[in-house]
């Protein structure tokens, strides 16, 4: 899925769908993640790092929850 737009919040079902791209693709758009709104970075082996975003700062300033690589 392409970074830019995918994130959907259902209240009524509880789901949310959440941003998965490499790490190019995460540089270069540098999109604001919702807040609480996941964003995975996809690594190689089945790796990942995860960011969670507040609503105002951009990916690229955001620290990383979560890094493996």
């Amino acid at each position: 899925m392409a970074v830019d737009g995918v994130f959907v919040l259902d209240e009524k079902q509880g789901k949310s769908y959440n941003r998965i791209d490499t790490a190019a693709s995460w540089r270069s758009v540098n999109p604001v993640l919702g807040a609480g709104e996941f964003g995975i970075e996809k690594l190689s082996g089945g790796k990942c790092n995860l960011k969670v975003g507040d609503g105002v700062t951009t990916w690229n300033s955001l620290p990383y929850l979560v890094k493996n690589g």
